[in-house]
């Protein structure tokens, strides 16, 4: 069972995540708290990380890249969503593996995970 960490502020978007993604055999972690990612991935081990941009307080684009040049993150795929458009470059920059637009579906948000986990 593939396991995603998904961190965002907004607790009623981890609660409809959580349950599409464990509705369709992914164990899923979840946290409000950006600070704790290190320690969470640490704990958790996850395959992949669903990352908001606009967390409240940090840019999940920036925790993205100090992510990828940290032992813990660094070779796990990051998925950054917002319900703002980010360009290409911007992705490239932080090293994200995709993006996905807020609002979404639930088969675009499965089929960018899995996508990203094969």
């Amino acid at each position: 069972m593939k396991k995603i960490l998904v961190v965002d502020d907004d607790t009623d978007i981890l609660n409809v995540v959580k349950l599409v993604l464990s509705q369709h055999d992914f164990k899923v972690k979840t946290t409000t708290r950006w600070q704790l990612i290190a320690k969470t991935i640490k704990a958790f081990i996850p395959d992949l990380i669903l990352m908001d941009i606009d967390l409240g307080g940090a840019d999940g684009g920036d925790l993205c890249k100090k992510l990828k040049q940290s032992k813990e993150g660094h070779l796990v795929p990051v998925i950054l969503f917002s319900i703002h458009y980010m360009p290409e470059e911007y992705l490239k920059e932080c090293d994200a593996q995709g993006f996905l637009a807020k609002p979404f579906e639930s088969t675009n948000l499965l089929q960018i995970i899995r996508h990203n986990l094969n």
